[in-house]
């Protein structure tokens, strides 16, 4: 989601107020005007409201602009506070092979949020993709980018001796 362009939010409220300076001149100078009681400057007053009119009209759709950015900026500030607190419930974990895996944190509930997160998916998509677990091959695999990590280092078998004949 674009970020408002604060330039036009800036110019959107100048245009309001503008617009409403204008509102109150037109409104002076008819009391002005009635009180003189002078016909032939009522065309000229026409004329002059039907351009602070139009002014008015865009102020408005001005404004309109304003505020639908300023809820697309409410609706971004939200999302990041929501993707903030989530995160927030996990640590960095590096796995004994070297991985970095995300990892929920201790005392967490475990039945609303995923004990292992992929961290390719968390920066590049900004969005939480579980990993699940392949306990024959000790990896997690990312849901979505299928990006296998090693939990544990691949062990080895135990040593054979040798216990052949005796040399003579």
């Amino acid at each position: 989601m674009p970020i408002p362009d604060l330039a036009m939010i800036s110019a959107a409220l100048t245009a309001l107020k503008a617009g409403g300076e204008a509102t109150k001149t037109t409104i002076d100078l008819y009391k002005t005007l009635q009180e003189n009681g002078k016909d032939d400057d009522l065309s000229e007053l026409r004329a002059i409201s039907a351009q602070l009119s139009e002014g008015l009209f865009k102020a408005r759709a001005a404004n309109l602009e304003v505020q639908n950015q300023l809820l697309e900026l409410q609706a971004t500030a939200q999302a990041q506070n929501e993707f903030d607190a989530t995160k927030s419930k996990y640590f960095i974990y590096r796995t004994p092979f070297g991985n970095s895996i995300w990892k929920l944190k201790e005392g967490e509930d475990t039945t609303q949020f995923h004990e292992f997160i992929c961290p390719n998916c968390l920066v590049s998509k900004r969005d939480f993709y579980a990993l699940q677990l392949n306990q024959s091959q000790n990896v997690v695999v990312c849901d979505s980018c299928q990006q296998p990590f090693r939990l544990k280092t691949a062990e080895r078998p135990p040593k054979q001796t040798y216990s052949g004949a005796r040399r003579r």
